[in-house]
């Protein structure tokens, strides 16, 4: 593994981070509204409907310049702050990675494809196919531009992350007569298949079993592991998110 130390472009990864990390928490709010136009692109007031410029509607630029909307004094949650600040983190790590420049792109790009089903599963335990179906597609299309996940690779993965939840699934439907996680995760799994490849693929799967693991403990200890599902989307993006900025 081999680092690479510029420091405008780190400061440029960490830039686009902070950007995209804020388009994707406010596509996990659009993409949950259904119709509310163009995922993430929305640029006006939640609150009052007023037109918002981008230092209110970047979090991590609001806090450093106090700016909030003319119109009501809103200004962005600390949720997309923490969001923003996470990504400018996860892409700055990408960028050290070195090696080729597609598979650096291609993985910090997939970062806020999980970044926004972890905020959708988590609000309303549910992955949206208006999120999963394009990122599916469009992962698989790029697995045929060269550096990055070859298309054998690709497949592979999506066979064995999208397989492996999908039989999961199945048996918790034969066992308990019920659903154990969501359609959407397992959809979720087999974007994950494709963005990480094979045999990255099988450390994602490991560390979404053992950080689901712990989700249910936690919910159990806090009174809310025996209703309904888990949202199991946020540990199949974290099991991914340890392979996509790993070596």
């Amino acid at each position: 593994m081999s680092f690479s130390l510029d420091p405008g472009l780190l400061a440029l990864w960490i830039a686009v981070g902070i950007v995209g990390g804020s388009i994707a928490y406010r596509a996990a709010d659009a993409l949950l509204e259904r119709g509310a136009g163009l995922p993430g692109l929305s640029t006006r007031c939640p609150r009052c409907g007023a037109p918002l410029g981008p230092l209110v509607t970047i979090a991590t630029l609001a806090a450093l310049f106090r700016a909030r909307c003319a119109g009501c004094g809103w200004w962005p949650e600390r949720a997309q702050f923490a969001a923003e600040l996470l990504m400018g983190a996860l892409f700055a790590i990408v960028s050290l990675r070195g090696g080729d420049a597609t598979a650096r792109l291609t993985d910090a790009l997939a970062l806020l494809v999980l970044l926004a089903a972890t905020l959708t599963d988590l609000r309303e335990r549910l992955v949206p196919d208006l999120l999963t179906y394009p990122a599916i597609l469009l992962w698989a299309a790029l697995s045929f531009l060269p550096g990055g996940v070859a298309p054998e690779s690709a497949l592979v993965g999506a066979l064995a992350g999208g397989g492996t939840m999908l039989a999961i699934y199945a048996l918790g439907r034969a066992l308990y007569r019920r659903d154990v996680f969501g359609f959407g995760d397992v959809k979720l799994a087999l974007f994950v298949g494709i963005a990480v490849g094979w045999p990255r693929v099988l450390g994602a799967l490991i560390g979404a079993a053992f950080s689901g693991g712990l989700i249910a403990v936690l919910l159990l200890f806090a009174g809310r592991g025996r209703a309904g599902t888990m949202p199991y989307g946020p540990a199949i993006a974290l099991g991914a998110a340890i392979q996509l900025v790993g070596p």
